[in-house]
């Protein structure tokens, strides 16, 4: 918008990890809406390719990359894919994630861990594979999904600690990126209304998901991931808390 000093996102090219569904592929859909570029990133490549298909009816590229983010040789490959097709990328979103059921004293250490590596350094590796190319342009933003989990404990607390990590991680690249023209935002929601949990864990996972007042749409978490892009370069916003109104 003239004269306000915001950001204009178009012809930004923008990397989403997880971006199959959920949060992922609605917020995929907001940015093709104004004009960004995207590299879909994800395991599901069917899934890619179809979203893919419906965006770029919008008039903007996109790339799809089957990427499994705990394995470091296909983020090595997404890195390379996405900086040889676009040449520079401005917008990194690191959503992949999963959820992690259980107590201390009855949860299964397999899941944890796997949940764990996928959440966490899932997270690092792809950060550590393109965060030093928005450095070197002096310019660029990094997304994270994470969660009110980040700023709770409730009876999933393996997972409350994946994203009370993510905060961590989130406030440490701020740290060391802020003087070189990035900036990094932490998309903390409550419960949103997209199949995550059911997804992975079925009707133990519906019925054991975090509880909040309502749900909120995946929209919104899009809609406050473009908010974030949009503002000028003087304003850094650091964290979007989001609960269901």
């Amino acid at each position: 918008m003239p004269g306000t000093g915001q950001m204009d996102v178009r012809g930004q090219v923008a990397v989403i990890t997880g971006a199959s569904s959920g949060i992922g592929a609605v917020t995929a859909r907001h940015m093709a809406e104004a004009g960004m570029h995207l590299v879909l990133a994800a395991r599901d490549r069917t899934r890619l390719e179809s979203l893919a298909r419906e965006l770029e009816l919008l008039g903007v590229r996109i790339l799809v990359v089957e990427t499994d983010v705990t394995r470091q040789v296909e983020v090595d490959r997404l890195t390379r894919s996405s900086l040889e097709y676009f040449g520079a990328i401005d917008v990194l979103f690191a959503n992949a994630g999963r959820g992690i059921l259980g107590s201390i004293a009855t949860g299964d250490p397999e899941l944890w861990a796997a949940g764990l590596d996928l959440n966490i350094n899932g997270t690092l590796r792809f950060l550590r594979a393109l965060v030093p190319h928005l450095m070197a342009r002096k310019q660029g933003h990094v997304l994270l999904t994470g969660s009110i989990a980040g700023h709770t404990v409730g009876p999933n607390p393996v997972y409350n600690a994946s994203k009370w990590a993510l905060r961590a991680i989130a406030e440490g690249l701020r740290q060391e990126t802020s003087l070189h023209g990035v900036r990094v935002t932490l998309l903390s929601p409550g419960i949103v209304d997209t199949d995550f949990w059911a997804n992975q864990f079925g009707s133990q996972g519906q019925n054991n998901r975090p509880r909040d007042l309502g749900a909120l749409a995946p929209e919104d978490v899009a809609a406050a991931a473009l908010y974030a892009l949009s503002q000028p370069a003087r304003a850094g916003v650091n964290e979007i808390l989001l609960r269901p109104g």
